[in-house]
């Protein structure tokens, strides 16, 4: 359906583990605003977690937006606490054209995401559908070359025999049997591990690009293979060892209750929370800071520029539909702030009210 055959590792695992990784990258960066005691900053690592989060500890206030984030000038459409709720969107260009912006999350199955009513409509009326990779642009040469470490490079003298063992059966549990692990950049492998659950055979990014076909619409990308995995290159060499290195030391199960947690989030619309909700469980050392908000800048924040500057221009013509991982779209950098601050005019449809919120761990279809 997607290009699953395109390397060892299946497209919708990558993308997951990805939208994954860029949301714990914020959740890092808001976090270290707020100090640890000195006995924690001493001795935690650049991502750390000691148990799943639960309602009883979250937090009752969350950090302020990372100063890592881009913030764009303010314009009277663009209060970026507009835009903390809500997954579907209705642009409507200065050019006076009208086209539609769904926020994604690139884990679970399409039926279990209780998506506004009208998004598979008005996918069907729509003219183009615009992703942030198409599947049919990747060159396999160039992928194959860009989740490996350079030639002659090996993990197996970085990791200890006790987290050699733990990464092939924590990857066999996800349904990912990698031949070589060892010969993958580490922040590959800590995206599968983050992924966490078995396989899904469906993502809803994987049914909006099929629907497409279906319909014969042109897909298009927001970006190349090589500047989103550029995003994830720009963490040193030695953090992306460490993220890999914590990920191992996670408890089992800890991914499987995060990824449960950001379902119930995203049924409720509380895209905003998505990210916030991650700094209860990734605490940094001040150490760490600067690393946290250098990974945040490159996956979400130079992200968020790309993707609203090349908007722009595709949304001046009518019918566009286009569909990113919601955590780019909220916060002052966000994709949404930043159309509005060029003049879009920007209406949520078939939010929620604030009422009735969705508690963490839980659905609508749960109570």
């Amino acid at each position: 359906m997607t290009g699953r055959n395109w390397w060892p590792i299946p497209e919708s695992k990558r993308v997951a583990a990805a939208a994954l990784l860029a949301l714990l990258s914020a959740a890092a960066a808001r976090a270290a605003e707020a100090p640890l005691p000195a006995a924690e900053a001493a001795s935690a690592p650049v991502v750390a977690a000691s148990a799943p989060l639960t309602t009883a500890s979250a937090p009752a206030a969350m950090p302020p937006e990372a100063d890592a984030l881009p913030r764009v000038a303010a314009a009277p459409d663009a209060d970026p606490l507009r835009f903390e709720r809500g997954t579907l969107w209705r642009l409507h260009a200065p050019s006076g054209a009208v086209g539609h912006l769904l926020g994604t999350i690139h884990i679970g199955q399409p039926k279990e995401l209780a998506l506004p009513p009208p998004t598979w409509s008005l996918l069907q009326t729509a003219n183009r559908l615009v992703v942030e990779l198409a599947p049919g642009s990747v060159d396999l040469a160039e992928l194959e070359r860009l989740q490996r470490l350079p030639a002659g490079e090996s993990l197996v003298r970085q990791l200890s025999p006790a987290e050699l063992q733990r990464l092939h059966l924590r990857l066999s549990r996800a349904g990912l049997a990698l031949r070589n692990p060892q010969l993958y950049r580490p922040w590959v492998l800590a995206q599968l591990l983050q992924s966490a659950a078995p396989l899904t055979l469906e993502t809803l990014d994987d049914r909006l690009v099929w629907q497409a076909k279906q319909q014969r619409l042109p897909v298009q990308s927001l970006e190349t293979l090589s500047e989103q995995f550029g995003a994830f290159d720009c963490i040193a060499p030695a953090e992306q060892l460490a993220l890999l290195k914590d990920t191992l030391a996670m408890p089992d199960g800890f991914f499987e209750s995060l990824n449960r947690d950001a379902l119930a989030l995203y049924r409720g619309q509380r895209t905003g929370e998505l990210v916030t909700q991650m700094a209860a469980r990734f605490p940094v050392s001040a150490q760490a800071r600067d690393a946290s908000a250098r990974a945040t800048q490159c996956i979400i924040g130079e992200r968020n520029r790309r993707f609203a500057e090349r908007l722009q221009p595709l949304l001046s013509d009518n019918g566009v539909f286009a569909a990113i991982g919601a955590a780019h779209l909220v916060g002052p950098g966000g994709v949404l702030a930043r159309l509005a601050a060029a003049g879009f005019r920007i209406e949520a449809i078939g939010s929620p009210t604030l009422a009735d919120p969705v508690t963490t761990g839980t659905t609508p279809e749960d109570k």
